[in-house]
């Protein structure tokens, strides 16, 4: 492969933007085919994925998409993103009572979807400059074969233009698997949820002081759960997740009204509906098993949805997608140093099979929990119900949520001895949060959590 030759990205989305910055350093043009025309402006959520608070805790994520485009935070923050530190801003109603509030380095700005891929958008456009091709209102029709290699696609727009682009190398990442390159869809696990959701943005009431910015409500018995999330504008993301996901403002408001605590509904009551609610009844998480091909072109490669789909309620989407496009990058990387001329022999299957050893913990925490009763599952139960008394414990449950640290983190020597010891007695649950108390800080933790947090900077 020689860097005159073309590379190119199918599909809109993060993933479709974040593959095009990477392999903007390898090749030496990328075109990027959209499905849908870009929008000049960021604009109010239209679907259920653009009214998605996909970024809750995404902080190792962040930091990928930092290392992808410096500055990138800070640009947010100029656009209005709101600063959240989660141990201390939010407030997180466990299943067994509210977590402490205290100060860590656990912050993201979280911002919708819509101004995020606005942003990145605009930077790959002006880092790119020149060697990057914007087509809009294309889907691809048919592979270009020459003989038995794949040369590149063919493209048919809206308007019923054609165009061929010969490509050394073509990402997927339109969400779906490439039916158009001929190739059979490999074999695939889903699981389903229980648990379907509801999503709408909200004008936040002038004025309005709770005490605290965000909100979080783990699912209590009967399965519902909430999140509450500042976003720029002084707007909210909220959502609700329930067996029976509401299906309009009025439903929204009820089962808001019949959570733990009454906060949520107490915001969103004064708040200003921006956005319908968007629902999704059922959820499924889907993993397409690329890494265990024998028989698929060495340059197509798929990433995104298309790859793994995650359930929305964990948002995961935003680490899920750095996740991906740091996992090209060094496979690329390695690609170069194995082929100095960069053949891309055995390229494809090298990606796939790294992509799915990324995932494959984060899948088997939040997709495939540990069945009930291994010691596992016992030693996460019992660093959860911790949590609620145990700032040190939180604090680290939350480094793992974030991707800063591994769940190996959470066997720690002084971690276990904290989960097992015996619980203080239960106290009457108190349905309002506790205000931020600076005594909860413990200084040894505080500073393992930063050493493990400064040797995860990109």
């Amino acid at each position: 492969m020689k860097n005159h030759q073309n590379a190119i990205v199918i599909g809109g989305g993060l993933d479709a933007l974040l593959a095009a910055r990477v392999l903007i350093d390898y090749f030496g043009h990328v075109t990027l085919a959209a499905p849908e025309a870009f929008s000049s402006e960021p604009g109010l959520p239209q679907t259920i994925e653009q009214a998605l608070p996909a970024h809750l805790l995404a902080v190792q994520g962040y930091r990928s998409l930092e290392r992808l485009f410096p500055g990138l935070t800070a640009e947010l923050m100029v656009a209005g993103a709101p600063t959240v530190e989660w141990t201390a801003d939010a407030v997180t109603l466990l299943p067994n009572g509210w977590a402490p509030r205290f100060h860590a380095d656990l912050i993201t700005r979280p911002v919708t979807p819509n101004l995020l891929h606005h942003v990145i958008r605009q930077r790959l456009l002006e880092y790119a400059a020149g060697r990057l091709t914007l087509l809009e209102n294309m889907v691809v029709s048919e592979a270009m074969m020459d003989g038995s290699y794949l040369s590149g696609v063919r493209l048919h727009g809206a308007d019923g233009s054609a165009e061929e682009i010969p490509a050394a190398v073509i990402m997927d990442a339109s969400g779906q698997h490439p039916a158009w390159s001929g190739y059979q869809q490999p074999a695939q696990t889903t699981i389903s949820s229980a648990t379907g959701f509801s999503v709408c943005l909200l004008q936040q009431p002038a004025g309005y002081q709770p005490g605290w910015k965000a909100v979080v409500l783990f699912p209590s018995t009967d399965q519902t759960g909430a999140v509450l999330m500042p976003v720029e504008g002084n707007r909210w993301l909220a959502l609700l997740a329930a067996p029976t996901a509401p299906q309009d403002s009025a439903a929204f408001l009820n089962l808001a009204r019949r959570l733990r605590t009454p906060i949520v509904y107490e915001a969103i009551h004064q708040a200003t509906p921006l956005t319908p609610v968007f629902a999704q009844p059922q959820v499924q998480s889907i993993r397409t098993h690329y890494e265990n091909l024998t028989d698929w072109p060495d340059n197509l490669l798929v990433m995104g949805a298309g790859f793994a789909q995650f359930n929305p309620i964990y948002g995961y989407d935003l680490t899920a997608s750095a996740q991906a496009a740091m996992t090209l990058h060094d496979t690329l990387d390695d690609q170069r140093k194995r082929h100095q001329n960069m053949r891309l022999s055995g390229f494809s299957q090298r990606f796939f099979e790294r992509l799915a050893r990324s995932l494959n913990l984060t899948w088997r925490l939040l997709i495939e929990p540990p069945a009930a009763g291994s010691l596992t599952r016992r030693i996460h139960d019992h660093l959860l119900a911790a949590a609620h008394t145990r700032p040190e414990v939180f604090q680290h449950l939350l480094a793992v949520a974030g991707h800063i640290t591994t769940p190996r983190a959470l066997l720690q020597p002084v971690l276990l001895r904290e989960a097992l010891r015996p619980l203080p007695d239960s106290t009457p649950f108190d349905p309002q949060p506790p205000g931020f108390e600076p005594s909860y800080v413990h200084k040894t933790i505080t500073q393992e959590i930063s050493a493990i947090v400064g040797s995860k900077e990109p």
